[in-house]
């Protein structure tokens, strides 16, 4: 850390757990300055996320992208998205994208490459979400999602989403930084 930032660290002098929940920890952390000055914040530790973009060519010569359309509690919406889910503990991410991509959609691929990393909200969240890009993708099966999860699968033409032409993926905006990693790729 440089000396000019040091005027902007904060200590934690202890932590609450004040809820636990499946896929995350809400804590209390009270915190000082270096000036001394104490405060509470709130933090929630998470699991690593996974987001797999997966290219594949439609019976049209269209390069589409592999997608799940599903409900969010939050935005009381639904959403477009590339498939993904919860890195479980001692799982690789590239393990987790290609489990997620088969279990969500039924689409599987030789192997997957991590084209990104970002945290989702430092302000107040732990973890991180990788951005995988799915090589050589065929269908495979069924989708067999988990037991909450309502999905739909859809092959989206690539241009549509990298011209943000659909709503309900550019409302998500981790979708849209997965998005900037894909298309740093392009």
């Amino acid at each position: 850390m440089s000396p000019r930032d040091n005027a902007l660290q904060w200590h934690i002098k202890s932590r609450e757990e004040l809820l636990h929940r499946s896929i995350f920890t809400v804590y209390a952390y009270h915190c000082v300055d270096v000036q001394g000055v104490e405060a509470q914040f709130s933090v929630i530790k998470s699991s690593a996320w996974v987001h797999t973009i997966a290219p594949i060519i439609d019976d049209q010569g269209r390069t589409c992208l592999v997608m799940v359309r599903q409900y969010r509690h939050g935005s009381e919406s639904i959403t477009l998205e590339f498939p993904g889910g919860v890195v479980a503990e001692n799982e690789e991410p590239q393990s987790a994208g290609l489990r997620e991509l088969l279990e969500e959609t039924g689409y599987a691929a030789e192997h997957c490459t991590i084209i990104g990393t970002t945290n989702p909200n430092p302000a107040m969240m732990n973890n991180r979400v990788y951005t995988l890009l799915a090589h050589h993708v065929f269908k495979k099966g069924q989708p067999n999602p988990d037991a909450n999860e309502r999905l739909g699968i859809e092959l989206v033409p690539q241009s549509e989403i990298l011209n943000l032409s659909r709503p309900d993926f550019s409302d998500h905006a981790l979708m849209l930084a997965s998005l900037q990693w894909y298309q740093m790729q392009l």
